[in-house]
């Protein structure tokens, strides 16, 4: 699949492109920038300004989420070393016809949604942060790194795993726990991946149920 130009693909394109055997909806705040290419295993992400794909299914704790994913700067000379972002445990809302997908894909547009979020490599790879977004325009800063090893290196494939349960969320990058919450409850949500300025690989995609 291929996705690369056209009017919005959140709003206007509902039909949604298929990733490691699962249905996503894209949101693109510049299409004639933007680049989606989905192969089986594989997803190729570029954008000259933000995107978030989500997974159309919502998901109830506990789970976990485990993918891999790398920068691709030399394939994007034009582009940055930045925004390795996700949200999670997002309260969308659903329209009339039943479709929460409607945001214009500029990050500022997700302030008044309920979720989680970190970035890796943001402010043009300056830091790394973890924030609870309370639906109300609060965006709780839970963890921020600045140093040179919780930045982004282009190439480096990061082994990224979320575990959602029903009273703690945890993010672990390549083995270690970077970020953690433990007092709060963990909604029902949508899990999205988002990139800003930046090209990007994702890769070996699994949702797991823990009991």
């Amino acid at each position: 699949l291929l996705c690369s130009s056209g009017s919005s693909m959140a709003r206007q394109a509902e039909q949604p492109l298929h990733f490691a055997g699962k249905p996503w909806v894209a949101e693109v705040e510049n299409p004639l920038g933007s680049l989606i290419r989905a192969d089986g295993d594989q997803l190729l992400l570029q954008a000259d300004r933000g995107l978030t794909i989500w997974l159309t299914t919502p998901l109830r704790p506990p789970y976990e989420i485990t993918y891999q994913r790398q920068i691709l700067h030399e394939n994007a000379a034009a582009l940055r070393i930045s925004d390795m972002n996700q949200f999670w445990a997002a309260q969308l809302e659903s329209t009339g016809s039943g479709f929460p997908f409607r945001h214009s894909g500029s990050f500022s547009g997700y302030d008044d949604i309920d979720l989680f979020y970190f970035g890796i490599g943001g402010n043009n790879n300056r830091t790394s942060r973890f924030r609870h977004y309370d639906g109300h325009g609060r965006r709780q800063l839970l963890g921020e790194y600045l140093d040179a090893a919780h930045l982004l290196q282009a190439g480096h494939v990061y082994h990224i795993r979320i575990v959602v349960l029903l009273h703690a969320t945890r993010v672990y990058i390549d083995g270690r726990c970077w970020f953690q919450s433990t007092d709060q409850t963990m909604p029902s949500g949508y899990f999205g991946l988002r990139l800003t300025g930046s090209s990007q690989r994702i890769s070996h995609f699994q949702v797991r149920i823990l009991h």
